[in-house]
């Protein structure tokens, strides 16, 4: 019985990404379909992967395979499509993956179109796009009544727990009477010469107590930094830290942090709530900090393709710009980040023996052929290189595939 997986986190994608290319033998089959979130929809979803399935079986019998194998390979698929009440009830599509000797369902956050691959490993370009466009970002929530972590990706945001370490000012500090220097107030009070918000006079207590309220608050973001550090090194690379809350307690906790990146722009307005960590709206938090997270991560896209272009001009051997100087570059680990389309196909062959590549046209494609350009994107990742996909990259709509070489 084939089983439903959860999609890796953007900050594991790479290595399972890795491990599913390296799983079963070929051929493999790769099933993209959407879902239908309606009162029907089930139905018509079994129909669809009904329809995919049987075009893989002929797929798999063109390649000269004996009616046996093609039954066995997709009986489990078959299974799934059978138990609907197995199926996952928050997705917008699903991936399948089916090889002797391996077989995975994945939920996706976005629907895929429909497609049916039978190749010499998966395809996994699809899949990649929704992580790789994706990334692990995390928020801290800083108000009186406490603190909370929150992980977040593009498409979803859930809170961490933070064992071992205090997460309110009061159980740091083990305050006698926490109320009354940290009251909730609504008068605004004057702080060197200007006038704090009320928001801020809620939380910072009494004006003769202000002095020691802000040591005790740094004192506490010291303990409470080393506990988020500490969530943050289980994620290679370290993930991006957003903060939450009223400007004066993200200040403090920018003196307080060693933490890097800890990005400049935080979180405060509706999001953040009122006077207790118990009132953070996580649908604001989730949309404000991915706006914030996708720019940092754009950022990581951009330097990649400055420095692409750069050695174009000054190193070109350092870099590839057609499908018949990447692919070999791909497979024998040389290629450090790849920019590929995401829907443009190539079928063929390439033999890494003696470097030669043969690109059919799709009126001429073999049952036996491999895309080319998902064998580019896999034998990178296998490399521990960088993928990024692309829709096109120019103004005719059109993709091209190109790489940053290592040598």
């Amino acid at each position: 019985m084939i089983h439903l997986r959860d999609l890796p986190l953007p900050s594991t994608a790479q290595r399972e990404i890795r491990a599913l290319l390296t799983v079963g033998s070929p051929p493999y089959v790769s099933l993209y379909m959407p879902l239908q979130r309606t009162w029907n929809g089930s139905q018509h979803d079994q129909t669809l992967l009904r329809t995919l399935t049987e075009t893989a079986h002929r797929a798999l019998r063109d390649r000269g395979l004996s009616s046996d194998t093609p039954d066995a390979l997709l009986t489990p698929l078959h299974e799934f499509q059978n138990t609907p009440e197995t199926w996952p009830t928050d997705a917008n599509g699903l991936v399948l993956f089916a090889a002797q000797g391996h077989h995975a369902v994945f939920p996706l956050p976005t629907a895929p179109e429909a497609s049916v691959h039978v190749d010499e490993r998966y395809h996994i370009r699809p899949l990649w796009d929704m992580l790789a466009v994706d990334g692990t970002f995390f928020v801290l929530g800083l108000a009186k009544g406490g603190v909370k972590l929150f992980r977040g990706s593009r498409h979803a945001m859930t809170s961490i727990p933070l064992s071992d370490i205090p997460t309110s000012l009061e159980e740091a500090t083990q305050y006698d009477d926490p109320s009354s220097t940290l009251g909730y107030h609504t008068r605004a009070q004057t702080f060197g010469g200007g006038t704090s918000s009320v928001r801020a006079a809620r939380y910072f207590g009494q004006e003769d107590n202000r002095t020691n309220v802000k040591d005790q608050i740094l004192q506490f973001f010291r303990q409470l930094d080393n506990g988020v550090q500490e969530e943050m090194n289980k994620h290679v690379p370290r993930p991006p830290l957003i903060l939450a809350g009223i400007d004066y307690l993200q200040g403090l906790y920018r003196k307080a942090s060693s933490y890097d990146p800890l990005l400049l722009q935080g979180i405060d307005g509706p999001a953040i709530g009122g006077p207790s960590s118990q009132d953070w709206n996580e649908n604001a938090l989730h949309e404000e900090g991915w706006t914030i997270a996708a720019d940092y991560f754009n950022a990581e896209r951009q330097t990649a393709v400055q420095r692409h272009e750069q050695l174009q001009g000054t190193t070109p051997h350092l870099t590839a710009a057609t499908l018949s100087t990447v692919v070999p570059a791909a497979v024998h680990g040389r290629v450090d980040t790849l920019f590929v389309p995401l829907h443009t196909e190539a079928w063929g062959q390439f033999d890494p023996h003696r470097h030669a590549m043969t690109i059919r046209d799709e009126n001429e494609s073999a049952p036996t052929d491999t895309e080319l350009y998902n064998l580019a994107t896999a034998s990178t990742l296998l490399s521990s290189g960088t993928v990024y996909t692309e829709a096109s990259d120019n103004a005719k709509g059109e993709s091209s595939i190109r790489a940053t070489l290592r040598y």
